[in-house]
C-alpha cells in the first residue's frame, strides 16, 4: 500500500503536471513497481466512489421502485463498475501504444493520470454530495458537474500532453477516445450488471 506520505509528494508532482510543469514528473515513481502501485489511487478514491454510489442507490429505486435489491451486492457491482471504467481505458492504450510508437512514454502517462484520477474523483464527488445533502439543489449540483468535468478534461488533455513529450495529436486523440469510451462503457456496463435507471419489470 502507498503511504499517505508518498501521496502527498505524487499529487504534488500531478499538480505541477496540470500547471504544466514538466518537473512534476520528478515527484512520481517512474519505475516498474511505481507503475503498478500508482493503481494504489482506486484504493484512495473509494470514499468519492462511496457518494456516488450511495446517490445512484437513490436514483435506482426511484426508478425500480422500494422492492429493488440494493444491498451489499449493489454496490459491489457499481464498484465493479468504477474499477473497470478506471482500467480499460489503460489496457486499451497499452494495446495501441506500441503500433502507434507511444510505448515509451507510456508508462509514466499511467502513472501521471492514476494520481491524477484521485483528485478528480473528489472534485466530482463535489455536486454529488450537494445532491445527496440538498436534493432540491440538483440543477445547481448539475451545473457545478459539467464545469467540473470540463475543467477535469482540460487538465487529463494537459497532463497527456506532457506525458507524450507535446504531442497534439496522441492527446487530442487520447483524450477524445477515452471521453467518448467512458459514456459508452458506464451505460454498457450499468445494463449488463442489471443496474439501468429503466423500472423493472
Amino acid at each position: 500500500m502507498v503511504s499517505g506520505g508518498e501521496v502527498q509528494r505524487y499529487l504534488s508532482g500531478v499538480l505541477m503536471l496540470a500547471r504544466n510543469d514538466q518537473r512534476g514528473f520528478n515527484y512520481l515513481d517512474l519505475t516498474a513497481d511505481g507503475f503498478w502501485r500508482s493503481f494504489t489511487a482506486i484504493l484512495y478514491a473509494v470514499p468519492a466512489f462511496a457518494l456516488s454510489w450511495l446517490n445512484y442507490r437513490t436514483s435506482y429505486i426511484a426508478a425500480a421502485g422500494d422492492s429493488a435489491a440494493t444491498g451489499l451486492g449493489f454496490f459491489l457491482r457499481l464498484a465493479m463498475i468504477d474499477v473497470l471504467n478506471w482500467i480499460v481505458p489503460v489496457i486499451i492504450v497499452a494495446l495501441v501504444a506500441a503500433p502507434l510508437g507511444l510505448s515509451a512514454h507510456f508508462g509514466r502517462w499511467v502513472i501521471a493520470t492514476n494520481w491524477l484520477s484521485l483528485p478528480f474523483a473528489y472534485l466530482m464527488a463535489i455536486p454529488v454530495a450537494l445532491m445527496l445533502l440538498m436534493p432540491g439543489a440538483e440543477p445547481i449540483a448539475v451545473i457545478t458537474s459539467l464545469a467540473f468535468f470540463g475543467i477535469a478534461i482540460a487538465i487529463f488533455f494537459r497532463v497527456t500532453r506532457i506525458a507524450f513529450d507535446n504531442d497534439m495529436p496522441v492527446a487530442i486523440g487520447i483524450t477524445v477516445g477515452l471521453v467518448v469510451l467512458s459514456f459508452t462503457m458506464t451505460g454498457m456496463l450499468h445494463a449488463a450488471f442489471g443496474l439501468a435507471l429503466e423500472p423493472l419489470p
